[in-house]
This record gives structure tokens, sequence and C-alpha cells, in this order.
């Protein structure tokens, strides 16, 4: 069944509604700071149309942001400098940036702190009213400063829908301008859901070059084509179980590298990104400067789900989660999280072996990977047990996984593994006794087990068809997280074996291991050294 939220007073929490949760009641992702690196300044929520999607509805009457002041901009330029705080750009949005009275003052301010400064515009008559002044910057300072164009469409009914009638021809006059004039151009282009990125980007290529505009058309920095975003649309909530379907980091994302300097009602304050929709979200009365946006970034809103890069990791996915048992303890130290087919029915005698101060969650549907990303992003226990349905856990089981994590609460834990079925079943099980202890590689059916923020440190489960547990070890060893054995026997069922024939199955479990283990041995970073995980067995 689907999982849903509920506030302490029975009301059912909607999509995008609670800053932490989602509508199924999985934990959002969130964003810490790492490195502030880039600072945007958002110049004011004016601009000189309207677009219908626009992320922040900028319009000639949007006023929720005051104009920027050269002033604000320079607290922060003396704070970054004062506080040694290593930012490389400075950006500049809005609104349409240059319909602020004092945009070619903060440029100037910007490039002569010796920032590298990139402005979006969307090159109409606000940035040619400035053309001379614009010269004057290019030929003092260069390079470093980028002006990056957004257009809608490279086709000129497409974008004008959008922007309104003759925008698009407005737009070309303001790149002529800046490519004939020398100036580091960029292009931020959209691309219609019916349109395969490389045929827009060829387009793209093919409508500047007929004007004159000239780019580096294969570098994405300077060409970046970005999906179509749709107020229709129902993008999916963003979940921690995300980092781990698309194989991504918290810190690949924008918000762990970037903050951004608003103005409003008199005072400069910080948001986590430039996607925030209708700025209704995190208010800071009292104002501040770059450094003071240390919290994490929560991806909670509709219109930046729409944009998002992760968004992929919620199309074509239905995981149901259910929690089928909330443990006698709050918080629970144990999570047992188990996947099932769609169809399968809960593994009641594994719940039954399982101790009431556990919570246990079954996921149901898309690939193992998501299913047990999905599991875990519901979980609640400090720590995570992934268990497989056919499972048949011994006696001493549940107290040798608290002792061994009392041993070490740091570190990957598996199972040693037998099979029930015929007796050519008991090599396939010392087999895997001598992987998983003399090679530290366990698979999933050896029940492991691991601390949850750990888990999302590592990203979760990589979203692959199979061998997602044989993936997620490998990440273990690379990230230095030492793998243990529990040192209690579990038993699972050898079907799969007598269904598909012994040596067939057991030929490709064995080819799968080789071809996803042939790029760590070969290709990673280390040579011979890295043929082997690190860690010494143990007792």
């Amino acid at each position: 069944m689907q999982q849903t939220t509920r506030e302490p007073g029975g009301r059912t929490i909607g999509k995008f509604e609670h800053p932490a949760v989602t509508a199924k009641g999985e934990r959002r992702a969130s964003v810490a700071l790492k490195r502030l690196e880039t600072v945007w300044f958002n110049t004011g929520t004016l601009c000189n149309i309207t677009c219908s999607n626009c992320y922040i509805e900028s319009s000639p009457k949007n006023d929720k942001l005051a104009y920027l002041t050269l002033a604000d901009v320079q607290a922060s330029l003396d704070e970054i400098r004062r506080d040694r705080l290593p930012v490389t750009l400075i950006g500049l949005t809005g609104g349409e940036p240059f319909m602020n009275p004092q945009i070619i003052a903060i440029l100037e301010a910007v490039l002569e702190a010796g920032h590298e400064t990139l402005v979006l515009t969307n090159a109409m008559r606000p940035m040619m009213r400035h053309r001379a002044a614009l010269l004057r910057l290019r030929e003092d300072h260069g390079a470093r400063l980028r002006i990056r164009v957004s257009l809608d469409d490279y086709r000129a009914a497409v974008h004008d829908a959008e922007r309104g009638p003759g925008a698009f021809s407005k737009a070309m006059d303001g790149l002529r301008f800046l490519s004939r004039a020398g100036f580091r151009v960029e292009l931020a282009g959209r691309r219609l859901a019916a349109d395969a990125e490389a045929g827009s980007r060829e387009g793209y290529r093919r409508t500047l070059a007929a004007e004159g505009v000239t780019l580096d058309w294969d570098d994405p920095v300077s060409l970046v084509v970005f999906p179509e975003m749709r107020a229709d649309a129902d993008p999916p909530e963003i979940t921690e179980a995300c980092w781990g379907i698309l194989h991504k980091s918290p810190d690949d994302v924008m918000c762990a590298s970037a903050r951004m300097v608003v103005r409003r009602k008199g005072a400069a304050g910080l948001h986590a990104d430039r996607l925030r929709p209708r700025l209704r979200a995190r208010r800071d009365p009292e104002g501040g400067g770059p450094a003071r946006a240390a919290e994490p970034s929560l991806l909670r809103h509709l219109l930046r789900a729409r944009r998002c890069r992760l968004r992929r990791c919620g199309a074509g996915v239905t995981v149901a989660v259910e929690r089928r048992r909330t443990a006698s303890v709050d918080p629970p130290a144990f999570s047992v999280v188990v996947p099932l087919a769609a169809d399968e029915p809960p593994p009641d005698d594994l719940i039954a072996r399982l101790p009431a101060d556990m919570e246990v969650i079954l996921a149901r549907g898309g690939t193992r990977a998501e299913a047990l990303n999905a599991g875990a992003a519901a979980a609640r226990g400090a720590f995570l047990w992934f268990v497989h349905a056919d499972t048949r856990l011994p006696e001493d089981a549940v107290e040798a996984l608290r002792a061994a994590v009392r041993r070490e609460p740091g570190a990957l834990l598996f199972f040693d593994l037998s099979f029930d079925g015929p007796a050519v079943m008991a090599l396939n099980g010392a087999g895997a006794r001598l992987r998983s202890r003399l090679l530290r590689l366990p698979f999933g059916d050896q029940a492991l087990c691991i601390e949850a923020a750990l888990f999302r440190r590592l990203g979760g489960y990589p979203a692959v068809p199979r061998g997602e547990d044989h993936l997620l070890v490998w990440r273990a060893h690379r990230a230095g997280v030492p793998v243990r054995p529990v040192g209690a026997r579990i038993t699972t069922s050898s079907r799969r074996y007598s269904t598909r024939g012994w040596a067939r199955t057991t030929a490709l479990h064995l080819a799968l291991t080789v071809r996803q283990a042939a790029p760590e041995l070969l290709l990673k970073p280390g040579g011979i050294r890295g043929r082997l995980p690190a860690h010494a067995p143990a007792a």
C-alpha cells in the first residue's frame, strides 16, 4: 500500500507541503553547504517581460524582491574577502538584472574585487541601454565578465509564444551585439519535451550561426539546454532515496557550493539556491551575508522539482512502502527493510522472528535497488538491516547483529550464508562465505546492515537492474568503510537455482560479479593495490 503522512491533528499532508517529509512519508532530500564557491546576487524580481513559466514569476509588476543595492553587494564582497571564503564565481540574476538602476556599479564592484562574474539576461532593451558601459567593462576586465543569454527555443515562434511577440528578434539583436563586440557569451536554452537534446543543440547552433553569433557549441557550459518546465506537470517529490537511485551525491548538487543574496524589506537575506518559487520560503528578517546560510537546503518546492535534474528518480518508478510494524521504542535502533515483488505476499514467518523493538518496512515494486532505497528513505531507525523475504534467521541472529553493531558501528555488516535444498548448494554456500570473508564482498542475500546516516553518505544502492548490492559494497570499500562479518549464519532459499538450473544460475551470477568488479579492479586509481579490498579479514 502507498504510505501517506498525517499531521498530529489527522490532516493528510499533500505533496510539497511539509518541509521535511513527503506526502508518502519519506524523508525529503536535503543538501548541506560543503564549500561556498558561488554567490548569487538576485538583483530584484522586476523584469521587462512576463514569461508563462518563470521560476519566480518575474514580470514588470512583480516587486516582491526589492532591487539589490551596491551597498548590499559591497557588504557581501567585504565579508568574502574578510573571512577568506573560497568563492570563485559571482552570479547576477533576477528578474532582469539590467533593470536594476545600480547594475553597472554592482558589476564594477564585483569585477574589481577580482571575481569571475556571470550575468543572466534576456539580452533585450534593458541590456542594450548599457552598451557603452558594458564595452568599457569588457575592455577593463576581459573574459572574467561572462554574459549568459536565455532563450526559450531556437525557433522564433516557440520562443515568442513564451515571452511575447517580437521577443526573439530583440534577443537576437542583443546576442549579435555581444558576439561582435567580443564578449564571453553563453546561452541557456530550453528543450521541449518532444524534442531530443541533440536535435535541440543542433537547432540552436544552426539558428545562431545564421545570426552571426558564435560560441563554443560543444561546451556544455557555453550552451546549456534545460528540459521543459511545465506548469501543469506533476513532478515527483525529491527524497533521500533519489541519491542512490541516480547514483548521485548531495555534494554534487548546486546547493552544496552556492548561496544567494536577496533584498527584501530593506534587508539582505540568504537563500539556498536560485530556484525558490514565489520566494515564499525561509525568511531572514535580520539579513546577513554569505557566511550565514550554513543550514541544509531542503529540496522541497514544486517549481524546483519541475526543473530539478533529480526529478528522474521518480519517473516511471512505482514503489509502495508499507511500515508493516512500528517499533516498541521511538526512535528504533534498527529498521528492517524487506524488498518484495509487486505481488509477493508479506514474509510473516520472517517478521515473527524479529523482536518488537525493530521497525519493519516492506517495499514493493520497481527494481530491487528502487525498493531498497525507498524503504531506507522511509525508515526511522539508526541502523538499516536489509533482509530478503526468503531469509531464515537462526535464534542467535539478532543478538549477534546487536553485538557486531556495538563492536563496530561504522562498518558494513554481513552474515555468513548457507542455502537450503540439494547437497550441491553447499558449494554455493561455501563459495559465498569464502568470497565475503576473504575478499570482503558480501551480497544482498547476506542480510547487510549499515548505519542509516552512513548509507545515505554512500548514496544508497546504485540504480542498476541487478547487482546493486555488489556495487554498494564497492562503494563502501572506496569510502574506507570496514566490511565485517556479524559472526552468525543465515539460510536463504535455493529456489532460483532449482528453477533455472544449478550450473546455469551459478555461471550467470559469477559472470555478473566479474563484469561489475572489472571496472573496480582495473579502472579505479591505485593500480594493483586496488585489486582487493583494503580491510584485512577479521575473525
